[in-house]
């Protein structure tokens, strides 16, 4: 009978916005004797995470990189790396190492790619506030509001989300490593899931089990043009209910200003729909899949890919009314004609 042990090692610094740190370094190993059965074990000897000094320098480039729009905000770097190494019948089958760097701006995934460098440059230039969104401009979905919404209608019709389409971005949730034989593959999958569910690294090791794991909606649509002027919504975080009973979302937020630059919302925005009532809306991919956050309800982080998606809604129609100051474009805004027929009753 084969006998397979997945063995994993993670270690991550993370340094969060307020300058707090903390570290994660986890060693642990999966064994099977018969299909289906595994003995999870935590290992004496976790590995060494990065260098403090590393996280610091990343986090103090970006910060000055960012002066201009992140005010005194800061952003969330995380430094890591994942090895994992398979043994099958007492032979050693494959190892992998992983490095990887991750940026948040809250929610909003700014960069998360395998290596230590961080990205050449931030995805605004200024700031924008609510008062800087126009009632005309176009909604544009970024990739965790897209992740949100879907989960947000799928829980509604009382229905899990469909799996993820192709692995998560983040190293610590993927399930199984490359170059590994063909006939352990089903074995691999069952340790894979165990070691790398989202809950292990953030919840006591007595309580993971890999149906913990969140499932993610997958996201196909066919790519189109992005328009010059948007509102960007980065992130939804379900907030309450107008008073017939709609849903609304705090907003994580961009302007793109129709000049090529983007201001990063400060300030708070509300915006109100039902998730099936907005993605209804959707029209297209208006750029390449991204790493996004998502959150299950119980607040466990998870990543997965998605595009930004363009709707054929407007600004007007989901800022709830309290949330900022009427400002309808202005007739010489450097804003082209959009590339979408209007909503109904616009």
């Amino acid at each position: 009978m084969t006998c397979v042990r997945v063995t994993r090692r993670h270690a991550l610094l993370r340094r969060g916005a307020d300058g707090t740190e903390s570290v994660t370094a986890l060693a642990m190993s999966a064994e099977s004797r018969a299909p289906g059965a595994w003995r999870l074990r935590v290992l004496p000897t976790p590995p060494v995470p990065p260098s403090r000094s590393l996280v610091r320098a990343v986090a103090r480039e970006l910060g000055e990189k960012g002066a201009a729009a992140l005010g005194g905000d800061g952003l969330l770097v995380e430094a890591g790396g994942v090895a994992c190494e398979v043994v099958v019948d007492g032979v050693r089958s494959g190892a992998w190492y992983r490095p990887y760097l991750l940026v948040r701006d809250g929610d909003h995934v700014v960069h998360l790619r395998d290596g230590l460098r961080p990205p050449a440059a931030l995805p605004w230039s200024r700031t924008a506030g609510p008062e800087d969104v126009h009632d005309d401009d176009p909604v544009v979905l970024g990739p965790a509001a897209l992740l949100a919404l879907l989960a947000g209608r799928e829980e509604a019709v009382g229905t899990g989300p469909a799996p993820a389409a192709g692995a998560s971005p983040y190293p610590p949730h993927d399930l199984t490593p490359p170059h590994l034989p063909g006939h352990t593959g089903e074995g691999l999958a069952e340790a894979g899931e165990l070691l790398s569910d989202p809950a292990l690294w953030h919840v006591p090791h007595g309580t993971f089990t890999a149906a913990l794991r969140p499932t993610l909606p997958s996201v196909r649509l066919e790519r189109g043009a992005a328009p010059r002027r948007a509102l960007v919504l980065d992130s939804l975080v379900r907030h309450g209910r107008t008073s017939d009973g709609l849903p609304t979302w705090r907003a994580a937020f961009s302007v793109r200003d129709g000049t090529g630059g983007a201001g990063r919302g400060t300030g708070p925005l509300i915006v109100r729909g039902d998730p099936a009532a907005v993605l209804r809306h959707a029209l297209h991919a208006c750029g390449a899949g991204r790493p996004a956050l998502v959150r299950d309800p119980i607040a466990r982080a998870a990543y997965a890919w998605a595009p930004p998606v363009l709707t054929s809604l407007r600004a007007g129609e989901v800022c709830a009314v309290t949330a900022r100051p009427h400002r309808p474009r202005r007739e010489d805004s450097p804003c082209p004609d959009h590339p979408f027929p209007p909503t109904a009753g616009s």
